[in-house]
């Protein structure tokens, strides 16, 4: 990938207010959710406009750190983990509450998160990158250039386990690879402002397609017939992505050596 990080200007406020969008249409989507899965109403749009796994999630907070955003934005950060992972933990190993209890202990800790963001409102405000250190804008840009082909990797390790009927329906890959619209857009966002090279961007593509594909397969359902085919492809599509970028690096590691 290219280590270019001269900034877009034109895009990054829009690229900043993305990220923001991200961070509260996720807290206020997951407390949204609390109601509907009380209610037993149909939560998967939560999911894909907004919902995350655990590797984006480490990828904003680093984002909202670098740009040292409002501390109530962390706040928002730090509310949409908790609340996700104590659904994650009910779904996995169960919590000895009732569907009451655990119901009025979300929404208590929501209570709780709503008192500390209104106080944290009138404290603090953003900062320019400019002020960011070196060491955590360069662990930025490290974190916006592996994650979406960390999860690319995951995606094509989970088609290829389906495939061959290996666990590949685990919802163990949404946990922690999972992508929403939201994110796909600003990683691609990202990439641009960064001016990241253009095979960075194609893997975001492939996560815009996984994203979007599940989408319609939840709402309208893949014919079956269709569903193993889709699978091979995304899974070729993924190897050859593997195999374009790394001959890229290696070529632009050559061209660095020969030209230093």
């Amino acid at each position: 990938m290219s280590n270019n990080t001269t900034l877009n200007l034109r895009l990054f406020p829009v690229t900043v207010n993305l990220l923001k969008l991200m961070v509260i249409a996720g807290a206020f989507l997951n407390f949204i959710n609390i109601f509907l899965w009380y209610y037993d109403v149909d939560n998967y749009f939560v999911s894909f406009l907004a919902g995350n796994g655990w590797l984006v999630w480490c990828f904003m907070l680093i984002c909202v750190y670098a740009l040292k955003f409002k501390p109530y934005y962390k706040m928002c950060l730090y509310y949409t983990f908790i609340i996700g992972n104590i659904d994650i933990f009910d779904y996995l190993f169960g919590i000895p509450l009732s569907a009451d209890a655990l119901f009025f202990t979300e929404i208590g800790i929501s209570i709780l998160f709503a008192i500390m963001i209104t106080y944290s409102v009138y404290r603090n405000r953003i900062q320019s990158i400019e002020n960011v250190n070196d060491t955590v804008k360069n662990v930025t840009l490290l974190t916006l250039k592996i994650i979406p082909i960390i999860i690319s990797l995951i995606i094509a390790t989970r088609n290829f386990l389906f495939i061959y009927y290996l666990g590949g329906e685990s919802p163990l890959y949404s946990f922690v690879a999972g992508t929403s619209v939201l994110t796909v857009i600003f990683m691609y966002s990202a990439s641009i402002v960064f001016r990241f090279c253009t095979y960075h961007r194609v893997f975001i593509l492939f996560l815009a397609i996984d994203c979007l594909l599940n989408i319609y397969d939840w709402y309208f359902i893949l014919p079956e017939s269709f569903i193993l085919p889709i699978q091979y492809t995304l899974v070729l599509i993924t190897v050859i992505m593997f195999i374009i970028s790394y001959i890229h690096v290696k070529r632009n590691k050559k061209t660095a050596q020969a030209t230093a």
